[in-house]
């Protein structure tokens, strides 16, 4: 098969399924295939650097980003997604203060604005700075793919950090009610009642 959009497509279904590895080998032969006819497409290697991430090649990322930087012609609709694959490396990397300058950028970029906000929020309520996440927390749990059982309990850990414990006895109750993982369902239960929330929502309620 030497088709660089079924290829693609391929390569999309294996990372969708949980099978980085076998995307990254894809498209690294997609890559191959566009440089020999001349025509490199950028996007190709800002997924290969996407999926480096994945299985925690933290360097081949990086590499595959300078290389994109050295470039003289990036598409517009690219630069957003490169400056937020540098976000991830830098995290990665343990770089918190480069993450979120990265993230801040980011959310200037059309489309990235809700993504990069609440990864910036997450990052720093990670990092312990409650004071600059909790002004756009609930609007970081509202963003497709972030409303996590792990995320309303580093919520419910700030609120309760800044006195507000009615309200971080909710997030931890929500926490709980989501938390497929039984440490992190006990731990934010526990945190519920601490807060006079009561008793966690059991799984199987409406």
């Amino acid at each position: 098969m030497s088709d660089p959009t079924i290829l693609r497509s391929l390569a999309d279904c294996f990372d969708r399924i949980g099978l980085p590895l076998a995307a990254l080998e894809i498209l690294q032969d997609v890559s191959a295939m566009e440089g020999r006819d001349g025509r490199d497409d950028r996007a190709t290697v800002v997924s290969i650097a996407g999926l480096y991430l994945k299985l925690g090649r933290v360097r081949e990322a990086q590499e595959s980003v300078d290389f994109l930087r050295a470039s003289r012609a990036i598409d517009e609709s690219l630069q957003g997604q490169i400056v937020m694959l540098e976000a991830h490396i830098a995290r990665a990397a343990g770089d918190t203060a480069r993450a979120r300058q990265r993230l801040e950028v980011a959310a200037g970029f059309p489309g990235l604005e809700a993504q990069a906000t609440a990864e910036r929020v997450l990052l720093d309520a990670e990092s312990g700075r409650c004071d600059l996440a909790l002004p756009g927390f609930e609007a970081a749990l509202a963003v497709p793919g972030y409303d996590q059982a792990a995320n309303h309990a580093l919520h419910a850990v700030c609120l309760g950090g800044a006195g507000l414990e009615p309200a971080a006895g909710i997030a931890a109750r929500v926490a709980s009610h989501g938390a497929a993982d039984s440490e992190l369902a006990a731990w934010t239960g526990s945190m519920a009642r601490r807060f006079g929330v009561g008793e966690p929502i059991p799984p199987d309620s409406p």
